[in-house]
């Protein structure tokens, strides 16, 4: 996975939302997905709808949904958040890109290696021209992510030219 997203915008830092967030990653990386599902649709309930919070918390909702074995629920609530994100942030945000990549490795997982190909490039595409610390970050994540998918397809030169791009050198 590319990455869970966490904002605290003041007008809702103080509901409570994430603190279940919090409690929800560590119950995340100690491999109880099932706690996790519960503190995040907890956390969405105390979110504004159409908020950053609501985003971030979708967001990881669909993470821990995608861990639990629900791969069509996670796609749907991807996409959900993808466009989410993009209203609230604009299509070149890195949480934009976070979430297309993360929708990308969930192609990738189920064998729709051309559906991933697509939404890494997607992702690639949104935020090619930002270059803020947190993008360049996401970016180079996703290229990462781009270019191992492109060496199990046997495309080395591609998957060469990707990372050269990003972190200018092959690995």
């Amino acid at each position: 996975m590319i990455g869970l997203v966490s904002v605290v915008p003041a007008a809702q830092s103080d509901q409570g939302w994430q603190k279940l967030v919090d409690k929800a990653g560590i119950a995340y990386e100690k491999g109880d997905p099932k706690k996790a599902l519960d503190f995040l649709k907890n956390a969405v309930q105390l979110t504004d709808p159409g908020t950053e919070p609501r985003a971030a918390v979708l967001n990881n909702l669909a993470i821990v949904i995608e861990a639990s074995g629900d791969l069509d629920g996670a796609e749907s609530l991807y996409t959900k958040v993808i466009g989410l994100w993009a209203k609230l942030k604009g299509s070149n945000h890195p949480n934009v890109t976070r979430t297309i990549g993360n929708l990308a490795d969930l192609n990738h997982r189920r064998g729709q290696l051309d559906d991933a190909l697509e939404a890494y490039k997607l992702a690639i595409a949104t935020i090619d021209q930002n270059n803020t610390l947190e993008a360049k970050e996401v970016k180079r994540a996703v290229h990462v992510s781009y270019a191992k998918l492109l060496r199990e397809l046997g495309r080395n030169t591609e998957a060469d030219k990707i990372l050269q791009k990003v972190f200018g050198k092959t690995r």
